[in-house]
């Protein structure tokens, strides 16, 4: 009784998707014309995508509106990115384009023409659009932005969800940029990338598009950045060091490099941080296990804090360290300065 009842089951879900296709002139349910068709035909039947139900994921292709909000796992639509879009990836049949997910729909029949595939690939590139031009994730408030150092790539996050709403290239070119930190600038119209290849290069993009505005080269390999509260001035950190203890300055509203400052108190400057009342700025020496606390007049370092009283003011050239300070936050007040491990560049509005 038990494995007849099971047969019913796979039989339900193997026809239940199954009807006649319809040519639709007119978009339904908000999509354009011809993405409204293929969901039609191929996703919209009796217990697929008509509705969040468990026996779909809670995925809804019946309207635009209802694909936004995703499935139970994530959004499956990333606007401007269909190689990393699930909906792609689960229609997909060339490797070439992207990766191919499983199960493979539309569930147990032949899969979309590669028309069909490169429609739904093209127009999720153009932002996957409402066929009144809305962009889905436009209207998000709280975001965060990650930096990829692998991809060349700048994902963006609903920080109130916590699912990602863009995955955007930022490769230009043949070589890597590898952007290895972020920072936010003030008035959160701009994030500034700094990357630990092709000369170091400091961007600016915008907030909202995740366009270019304008870079420069600083020549280091950028590890970490801050910006002073009035967004004027940036410092980032060189790490992996070339051998010569340094770090940067640079003009964050013309986006011009400045300086490079050189020290030999600081070992392969790793972390950065600024003060909240705009007056320090406080680099962390990996190598040499202690901060350096920097005058944003002058760009100089004022004084050296180290982490121990077993760690010795001028470190001498055979010092092994042993704290490995990297990372840095600061409390709002400025009392509290904390050493943090690795991780991720990100940075929240």
């Amino acid at each position: 009784m038990k494995l007849s009842y099971l047969w019913v089951w796979l039989l339900l879900i193997l026809f239940s998707c199954t009807h006649n296709p319809i040519e639709s002139e007119q978009p339904s349910g908000n999509f354009p014309p011809a993405i409204s068709t293929i969901m039609t035909n191929s996703c919209n039947g009796t217990s697929c995508h008509t509705g969040r139900q468990d026996i779909n994921d809670s995925l809804d292709l019946y309207t635009w509106e209802g694909m936004t909000r995703g499935s139970k796992f994530e959004y499956t639509v990333i606007p401007y990115n269909a190689a990393k879009s699930h909906l792609f990836e689960h229609i997909n049949t060339n490797e070439n384009l992207a990766a191919i997910a499983f199960p493979r729909m539309p569930l147990a029949r032949d899969p979309l023409t590669a028309a069909d595939q490169k429609t739904i690939f093209d127009w999720i590139n153009h932002g996957a659009p409402s066929n009144d031009n809305k962009i889905a994730y436009s209207d998000v408030i709280h975001k965060v932005f990650i930096v990829c150092s692998g991809e060349d790539v700048i994902t963006v996050l609903d920080d109130d969800v916590h699912k990602v709403i863009r995955a955007s290239s930022i490769k230009t070119g043949s070589g890597m940029l590898s952007p290895s930190c972020i920072a936010i600038t003030p008035d959160k119209s701009s994030i500034i990338v700094g990357t630990q290849a092709s000369g170091g290069i400091i961007r600016k993009y915008n907030t909202t598009v995740l366009t270019s505005i304008t870079e420069c080269k600083s020549g280091l390999s950028c590890n970490d950045i801050a910006l002073t509260p009035d967004g004027t001035k940036g410092y980032i950190t060189d790490y992996p060091s070339s051998g010569i203890s340094r770090y940067g300055v640079f003009d964050a509203v013309s986006m011009t490099f400045l300086k490079t400052v050189i020290s030999s108190s600081l070992r392969a400057t790793y972390g950065v941080v600024t003060s909240h009342d705009g007056r320090y700025t406080y680099v962390s020496g990996s190598g040499s296990d202690n901060i350096g606390r920097i005058s944003n007049k002058t760009d100089s370092i004022i004084k050296i804090l180290p982490l121990g009283s077993d760690v010795p003011t001028p470190v001498p050239g055979e010092y092994q360290a042993k704290y490995f300070p990297g990372f840095m936050t600061i409390s709002p007040n400025d009392s509290l300065l904390c050493r943090l491990s690795k991780q991720l560049g990100s940075c929240r509005v």
